[in-house]
């Protein structure tokens, strides 16, 4: 709502007369004591001359005393404003008479005035009409608005007093006034009897009344003013953060800041300095008032003195959003499908304490709301008001709130299945169809829900499929329930709809990674692959270039090679186009024993060699980015066997925090251990590669950083991640998914962080140091990451391209020179020497061997 005390006077000319240039007797022809128009301007008052002296007219007589000359009509009436414009003395405004002098660009808000406070529809506004209007008429000047609510409460007053003979002893009471006040207001004599004397006085009603019809307010002061204001209990609320109706300490400062307030003009109001404002002394600074006529104006977006329903979307916020789009046409009264300023005035748009905000939760489950879920907060103040909008909103008068009325808030779970489809199923085809869905069930959910509902995908949600309630969601129920226009894709505006801004940006992130044809949009294959969109089983495939790698590999191989190929000439050939050091061991290869190497076998040996798969046959690299956890099977392994027994399962149960796994449901054969074979069936000891990467990326970017790579990675990384330029195939100084995928970072079943041994002395790390198993498993995978880690491909890796374990003192002078000297300058600086020489004893060495004392090693000290 709008602040009153936010307003800015609007025609300020007509405001505040202009100070008199002359003396009263100067101007006074006749000197009969008293000024006439045609004595103050003898040559004939302009329109605004006009206004100014009826400004200065106080009481209105139509001649100005020496008084009203020198009060500069600093108290202004309605009155004096409204004769200042009447130009032709008839009593009434015309549409002429109000915009004359107003700039072309506010005649639309002035006839606004005209069309919104002509009540008698005569096209004129009479002295009372123009009165109401806030655009020519500000502060006490103001005249009354009929208030509807206030209407209805005088009504019951007067109902209670003409059927019961007041004063009434309490005990009687009840029985007495329910008849008169309806169900919802409570009779409880501790409402009433407010003086505790044992009986309800005529004041105690009217009190009582007034109170229920949020006209007063509970604790005291007024809540409806009479004059188009209301106590704004929305803004109060968030003002008065702890709801002891007196504002102090931070929730002063707030206030403050909110009404761009000094803390001096803020202390003006303290009466009783006592360094807090009680609401008393707030309802006198008139902050938390808010002026329902000029709310009105807002809600008229177009100016023609009536607001529609389209105009109640169009403007709703957030916190009135709901209301406003049920006012029409439960407010309106002259069923012109409009709302006129009387119309909205009874509604709850004009009621400051926003009680039809409150929630309206069908508690019992029966699709309906009765008075009490629809009046939560109980008790009596508001619930007289209550009670009138729950009668306007009970369009078929049963005494109970139904879907077809109201937005109630169902836990549809909850309601009997049959209940649900009969309230959905409306034309009674045994099935509930889309807009019947979206009919009922409001909200920008509702689309989603009906086709996560409807697992055949067939467009229609039978009995069955509701009372799964889509438990059953399936990647293309899923799809669907984003796809909102049936398009067969997902666009940017479908996929970001009704996240918030932190949501938007992430969720916006997974769009673009997986966007794999980058048209912007998502088909299913690349909305399935997204991790925690779909089930792990329907999880559509990640981009694996180590797949790729493996499958050329593949094909180099059986178009160089003539399968099946005997297993004597297999390893000489397979050389030719593999790495040289790989092994080539018979058995590796001729899986089935049988002398020679066929081409599924060659498959199945590359499979192996890139860590595809694991010696047993069981898969490593899953296409959905899922990855069997080698270093974590070996950490929890602690024998080493390969299998897990009860032990070592709840080892791996306290590191996963898989609490709902049991032993005896993965231990298929019952032999006391989980196998290889029952470990991938359970789906343990898995590591999701695709969903670690958008972990890392924090600033969803859709991109791992060097820093999100070492400020985020775990620790276990820290070698691995000080080379991962190396990876960065396409040198955009970052990793998208695929590069991420084919670097160590994306392998998970060895550690490859751990630091090798340059063996030899001589500097620098072979393949062979790189990678020192001798079995087929991993070799090409770690020839790959060797080859991207030798940036000058001189068949070595150097300390600049690989961390590694080196005796310095048993490696040649040269190249032990060339390792220390970190930033290549030619010399070693005291900090590369203690890199590599820590401690004191490095130290003394370091400035030993530095002869000329010049703080840097020579390559001949």
């Amino acid at each position: 709502m709008i602040l009153v005390g936010s307003l800015s006077r609007i025609d300020a000319d007509d405001a505040e007369a202009q100070s008199p240039t002359k003396a009263f007797s100067e101007v006074d022809a006749n000197q009969d004591g008293v000024l006439r128009l045609l004595e103050a301007w003898p040559q004939g008052a302009s329109s605004a001359e006009r206004r100014r002296f009826y400004l200065l007219d106080r009481n209105g007589d139509g001649v100005l005393s020496p008084e009203e000359w020198t009060a500069k009509g600093r108290h202004q009436l309605a009155v004096n404003l409204f004769r200042g414009r009447d130009t032709d003395d008839d009593g009434l405004l015309s549409e002429a008479e109000l915009v004359v002098d107003f700039p072309a660009e506010q005649v639309a808000k002035v006839r606004q005035q005209l069309l919104t406070f002509d009540a008698d529809r005569d096209g004129r506004l009479s002295s009372s009409e123009f009165a109401r209007s806030p655009w020519f008429v500000t502060g006490d000047a103001r005249g009354p608005v009929e208030d509807a609510i206030e209407l209805v409460a005088e009504d019951r007053v007067a109902s209670l007093k003409a059927t019961i003979d007041l004063p009434l002893p309490i005990e009687l009471w009840a029985g007495a006034a329910r008849p008169v006040l309806g169900d919802l207001i409570p009779v409880d004599a501790q409402w009433w009897d407010v003086d505790g004397d044992g009986r309800i006085s005529a004041a105690e009603v009217e009190a009582g009344v007034r109170m229920a019809y949020g006209i007063d307010r509970l604790g005291g002061g007024r809540a409806r003013f009479g004059d188009s204001r209301v106590f704004n209990e929305h803004f109060s609320t968030k003002i008065d953060h702890d709801g002891d109706r007196i504002l102090a300490g931070a929730e002063l400062v707030d206030l403050g800041q909110r009404l761009s307030r000094s803390a001096e003009q803020i202390a003006e109001f303290d009466q009783n300095q006592d360094g807090q404002l009680d609401m008393a002394e707030l309802d006198a600074a008139g902050w938390f008032t808010a002026d329902v006529v000029r709310e009105f104006l807002r809600w008229d977006a177009d100016r023609d003195g009536v607001a529609t329903a389209s105009e109640f979307v169009a403007q709703a916020r957030t916190y009135d959003a709901r209301i406003a789009a049920e006012m029409l046409p439960v407010f309106d009264r002259n069923h012109d499908e409009r709302i006129d300023l009387a119309e909205f005035i009874e509604s709850p748009l004009a009621d400051g304490s926003y009680l039809a905000n409150d929630p309206r939760r069908d508690v019992d489950h029966n699709l309906v709301l009765g008075p009490d879920e629809f009046f939560p907060r109980g008790g009596l103040a508001l619930s007289g008001l209550a009670e009138h909008y729950f009668r306007r909103w009970d369009a078929n008068q049963n005494g109970q709130l139904e879907l077809s009325e109201v937005a109630i808030e169902v836990d549809w779970k909850a309601v009997d299945p049959q209940l649900a489809m009969t309230a959905l199923d409306q034309d009674g085809d045994g099935g509930i169809s889309l807009e019947e869905h979206v009919r009922v069930i409001r909200g920008s959910n509702s689309r989603r829900r009906f086709f996560l509902l409807d697992a055949d995908g067939d467009s229609v949600v039978n009995a069955v499929e509701w009372a799964a309630q889509g438990e059953h969601r399936t990647a293309v129920n899923l799809f669907r329930a984003c796809d909102a226009d049936q398009d067969g894709a997902i666009s940017a505006v479908e996929w970001l709809e009704g996240l918030d801004e932190a949501a938007a940006r992430k969720a916006d992130r997974n769009r673009i990674v997986f966007d794999a044809n980058g048209d912007g949009s998502l088909s299913l294959d690349e909305y399935s692959a997204i991790p925690g969109e779909v089930s792990l089983a329907e999880r559509g495939p990640a981009p694996d270039p180590i797949v790729v790698l493996a499958e050329e590999q593949s094909s180099r191989l059986l178009d160089a090679v003539t399968t099946p190929a005997p297993v004597a000439d297999w390893c000489d050939q397979a050389r030719s186009v593999s790495p040289s050091s790989v092994p080539c061991q018979a058995a590796v290869w001729d899986a089935n024993g049988d002398g020679s190497v066929d081409e599924s076998e060659v498959r199945r040996g590359v499979q192996l060699a890139f860590g595809l798969i694991r010696p047993d046959g069981g898969i490593v690299r899953h296409s959905n980015g899922l990855s069997f956890y080698g270093r974590l099977m070996r950490a929890v392994d602690s024998d080493g066997d390969g299998q897990l027994n009860t032990g070592e399962f709840a080892r791996y149960l306290e590191r996963t925090r898989e609490a709902d796994r049991e032993f005896t449901g993965l231990d298929r054969n019952r032999d006391g251990v989980l196998d290889l074979g029952e470990i991938d069936a359970g789906g343990l000891v898995r590591f999701d590669r695709v969903a670690a990467f958008l972990g890392w990326d924090r600033d969803y970017d859709g991109v791992l950083s060097w820093d999100e790579a070492r400020e985020h990675s775990p620790s276990y990384f820290a070698n691995i991640v000080s080379h991962l330029e190396r990876f960065d195939t396409d040198a955009s100084q970052n990793l998208s998914l695929a590069e991420y995928l084919a670097s160590p970072l994306g392998e998970s079943n060895r550690d490859w962080n751990v630091a090798r041994t340059d063996a030899d002395a001589d500097g620098a790390l072979s393949l062979a140091e790189y990678y020192p198993e001798q079995d087929l498993f991993l070799s090409w995978l770690a020839a790959h990451f060797f080859s991207r880690l030798d940036q000058d491909q001189d068949g070595r890796l150097s300390s600049k391209e690989a961390t590694f374990r080196i005796d310095l003192d048993k490696v040649p002078p040269d190249v032990s020179f060339e390792i220390v000297d970190g930033d290549s300058d030619g010399a070693i600086s005291l900090d590369e020497y203690s890199r590599h020489k820590g401690g004191l004893y490095g130290r003394r060495r370091y400035f030993t061997r530095d002869a000329d004392r010049d703080g840097r090693l020579s390559r001949t000290e």
